[in-house]
């Protein structure tokens, strides 16, 4: 961390895996990201009904802000399927929040059909992919933070925002981290996920 800072760099974008197991994923990243139109309570009720759906599928979830506009909802599981079943996976479940609200849902990278709508990111799954680190500052106007959230926080009445030039107001939170659990255990993906992420979020 002391040499990325002394070569200057900003954001920190980890892969989705690791070293021990680089071809199996053992974590999921569903980004919530928003048209400049939607509030944030839309947002909020957004990561918290994916929550649920992801519950109905007996996978914990944790909640992180990006610093930007959006949301992450990660999950982590056990390392023992390739990237392409594990994104599969991701794209089942929100491609059933599209069917059911495709006024407010698209999970096409296209800009046009974005507007007004949240775009369902599950491509943070793919290989060749990453996402914003915990903790790690933005390379946006103002320096943003991308902080973890407690699932509580989505009920303030406006988005939560945190910056560098702020670290002394938000640094009690790295003493109660939101993801303290994360990485105490994995959770599997059974064979039948993919069929079960269809029918269980019905």
């Amino acid at each position: 961390m002391v040499g990325l800072a002394q070569m200057g760099v900003l954001e920190i974008h980890p892969w989705g895996s690791r070293n021990a197991s680089l071809e199996k994923p053992d974590r999921l990243v569903f980004d919530l990201d928003p048209d400049a139109a939607i509030d944030w309570p839309t947002i909020a009720a957004s990561a918290e009904e994916l929550r649920i759906r992801l519950k109905k599928l007996s996978l914990v979830s944790f909640l992180k802000h990006t610093g930007g506009k959006g949301l992450h909802v990660v999950v982590p599981i056990e390392a023992e399927h390739p990237w392409s079943a594990v994104k599969d996976f991701a794209r089942a479940v929100v491609a059933r929040m599209q069917e059911e609200k495709p006024d407010l849902y698209v999970i096409k990278m296209t800009k046009t059909l974005r507007k007004n709508r949240i775009h369902l990111d599950y491509l943070r799954n793919d290989r060749e992919a990453t996402s914003i680190a915990p903790y790690s500052p933005r390379a946006r106007k103002g320096a943003p933070v991308a902080i973890p959230l407690r699932w509580s926080e989505l009920r303030s009445e406006n988005a939560p925002a945190f910056h560098v030039s702020d670290f002394q107001k938000w640094r009690a939170r790295l003493n109660r981290d939101p993801w303290k659990e994360m990485n105490r255990g994995r959770q599997k993906l059974s064979a039948g996920a993919l069929p079960a992420a269809r029918v269980a979020t019905e």
